[in-house]
């Protein structure tokens, strides 16, 4: 049915119609700014989901991803908007499937990517078997929260199999550069956020001065950019080094008439802007684990690439660490507690920040030393099994009341910000190593394939999940769909027939 819609001239212009005056008459009568934002949202994305072709509602996907944190922000937090993303995503999905039914072979993958592909889907099924299992554990908050906890174990793995299985190879490829566009604006947008202060976004919306003052008070002002939370642009620009990556190596796919007549070819160099502009964000965002994993990532993907590329990183390298020990200053770490401060100001202590990386204590204190492998042996003398879903992250939320009057598993449970320890609290151990043995036998999949992008992508993915030490990012969005979609695209990088 939407596909008919999609290809009628006259019933698209009679479903914008009263989907406008609708919208219009709702703004009219709402009694707070909350409510018609919040139905703004949802008319347009059902516009996008009825009129446009399945394969461009992807990229549409991950524009409203983008922008979701701000919404949630303007909107106080409006109960549409905790599920708002899952039932994007689950709209994509389904359009995508009904494409699939009607045509069963518009990936056109080759037999290795298919082979490959079964193996993976094995180890899915084995990890979300004993989700399913913990989905009735006894210790559980109950079905419902379990229920909305599923979402975190399943639908951003929608991702990569849309990427996979749902998408023709010209839709695959227009992925890439459209993540590259919104992270690179993500990244301008959070330098000029940060350049303005705290004040900008409070014109917009009270809820961002009182949000970074519940988590960052005392410290330096970190931007919000389009996001809901200090720092999260940090996310989005850090993972857009892979999409800046698989721009580029896309330009080698070209034969040597295509490059000839190609202006965006012989243009090709300017992606590497993408690096200075991430990397000045991920300083004033000042989150260290992203900073030092996008790090890795350029360097190691420079450093595959010839003896060339290799020795210029060494070089790189050599100088950085030159400079860090020799002609840096020594200074202590700036705290300004005000977030209205000078913007040298907050830059000096945006660098103080990043400086602690060269202390020792940074590495063995807090969530980044040995806590969390303490607190998993301390865990599991309770309990072996885990003690059920909707105990991690934001699907812990709506529940904190019933958490915090468990007798035996009760707030302290609920806090990790370390991936395994999360994984173990939710699903126990059998739960933790299904996991894991997941991202192992994907990273040898694609480490195994014989272009570079693949194996960039297992090495993001390594990244990632060593990342996850001293965070749980793969526990929220938006960087569990777009890490799940770029090991998608790591496959489809090989899979024409």
């Amino acid at each position: 049915m939407t596909d008919k819609i999609s290809q009628n001239l006259n019933l698209r212009a009679l479903l914008l119609l009263g989907v406008c005056l609708f919208a219009g008459q709702f703004i009219l009568l709402a009694p707070s700014l909350a409510a018609p934002i919040a139905a703004l949202l949802v008319v347009g994305a059902g516009i996008c989901f009825m009129l446009l072709p399945p394969g461009s509602l992807v990229p549409l996907y991950f524009l409203y991803l983008l922008f979701e944190g701000a919404v949630k922000i303007m909107t106080n937090y409006h109960p549409v908007m905790h599920v708002a993303s899952d039932l994007v995503l689950l709209g994509v999905f389904w359009r995508l499937y009904q494409r699939k039914k009607a045509e069963p072979d518009l990936a056109r993958l080759n037999e290795s990517t298919r082979a490959d592909l079964r193996i993976a889907i094995v180890f899915f099924c084995v990890y979300w078997t004993w989700v399913f299992v913990q989905f009735f554990n006894p210790v559980s908050l109950g079905l419902l929260p379990s229920f909305a906890s599923l979402k975190l174990h399943l639908i951003p793995y929608l991702c990569f199999f849309m990427v996979c299985f749902y998408l023709k190879e010209e839709e695959v490829k227009i992925i890439p550069p459209v993540l590259l566009a919104l992270v690179t604006f993500e990244g301008l947008f959070s330098l000029f956020d940060w350049y303005q202060g705290v004040g900008f976004l409070t014109k917009i919306s009270p809820r961002y001065y009182s949000t970074y003052m519940q988590f960052l008070r005392g410290y330096p002002y970190r931007p919000f950019g389009t996001t809901a939370l200090p720092g999260m642009p940090a996310i989005w620009v850090a993972n857009g080094v892979m999409a800046m990556f698989l721009v580029y190596f896309s330009f080698e796919k070209m034969t040597p008439e295509q490059k000839a007549k190609s202006l965006s070819y012989r243009l090709r160099n300017i992606l590497w802007l993408y690096i200075p502009i991430a990397l000045l964000t991920l300083i004033i965002c000042q989150v260290r684990i992203s900073l030092i994993r996008t790090v890795l990532i350029v360097c190691i993907a420079f450093a595959i690439q010839g003896r060339r590329q290799f020795a210029v990183v060494m070089v790189l390298v050599a100088g950085l660490f030159t400079w860090n020990y020799l002609g840096a200053p020594r200074d202590k770490p700036v705290q300004v507690a005000s977030a209205r401060a000078s913007a040298s100001t907050r830059f000096d202590a945006a660098l103080g920040r990043i400086r602690t990386l060269q202390s020792k204590e940074t590495y063995t204190t807090a969530r980044s030393g040995s806590w969390a492998f303490q607190e998993l042996l301390r865990r599991s003398e309770k309990t072996m099994t885990g003690i059920g879903l909707s105990r991690m992250s934001a699907s812990s939320g709506p529940w904190t009341a019933l958490i915090n009057k468990d007798p035996f598993f009760g707030a302290s449970w609920s806090f990790a910000d370390n991936l395994a320890l999360a994984v173990f609290t939710e699903l126990g151990t059998f739960g933790m190593g299904a996991y894991f043995l997941l991202f192992v036998v994907l990273f040898g999949l694609l480490i195994r394939r014989e272009s570079i992008p693949p194996r960039l992508m297992a090495v993001y993915l390594a990244m990632t999940v060593i990342a996850g030490y001293a965070s749980e990012g793969l526990f929220y969005q938006p960087e569990a769909s777009i890490f799940w979609t770029f090991i998608g695209l790591g496959f489809r990088s090989e899979s024409g027939a």
